[in-house]
């Protein structure tokens, strides 16, 4: 869905997905050190790219972010979406989450993205809820979604992925939301 969504902190900025962004998006999906956390893992090719960068746009339900990092490189780092927004149920899930640059890593810019787009989700969208899958085996994620308040959903635990869900009822992170 093409969006005006802005979403900034002091340390980095959200920020509507452009076409221009393809190709950093594709590399970062693609890296094996990312790729292994998807539950699709296979390679994506340019044409697979826009393909879907075209479908995307068609959708009413999906907001796609780039996170810029505003600290360091101002550049893109990472990347982050709501999708499956149901404004009726006051829901969405949260998802196709990566931090791309190595050198972004490991500095807790994705426990403050997610704090970000949960703050984000509550004043600007007016969501209750949401939810994500995760691979039960990527510890560190679980971690980092347990740290902002997400709890595993009984009854939804696979041999491979965990559902969560996090009520945005109680937000102040301190993002500024334009």
């Amino acid at each position: 869905m093409d969006h005006n969504y802005i979403v900034k902190s002091e340390d980095f900025m959200l920020r509507p997905l452009e076409f221009g962004d393809l190709e950093d998006l594709r590399k970062w999906r693609n890296t094996d050190t990312i790729r292994k956390w998807f539950v699709d893992q296979s390679l994506i090719t340019s044409s697979q790219q826009a393909n879907w960068y075209t479908n995307y746009l068609k959708k009413e339900n999906d907001l796609f972010f780039i996170i810029v990092d505003l600290k360091i490189s101002l550049r893109p780092v990472g990347a982050c979406s709501l999708y499956n927004i149901n404004y009726e149920g006051k829901e969405a899930e949260f998802g196709r989450f990566m931090i791309g640059d190595p050198a972004a890593r490991g500095i807790g810019l994705g426990q403050k993205t997610l704090e970000a787009i949960c703050e984000f989700s509550r004043e600007v969208l007016s969501l209750n809820s949401m939810y994500l899958e995760v691979l039960s085996d990527n510890k560190a994620a679980i971690k980092v979604y347990e740290r902002v308040g997400y709890k595993i959903i009984d009854g939804f635990i696979s041999k491979n992925t965990i559902k969560m869900s996090k009520q945005l009822n109680t937000l102040i992170y301190g993002s500024v939301i334009e």
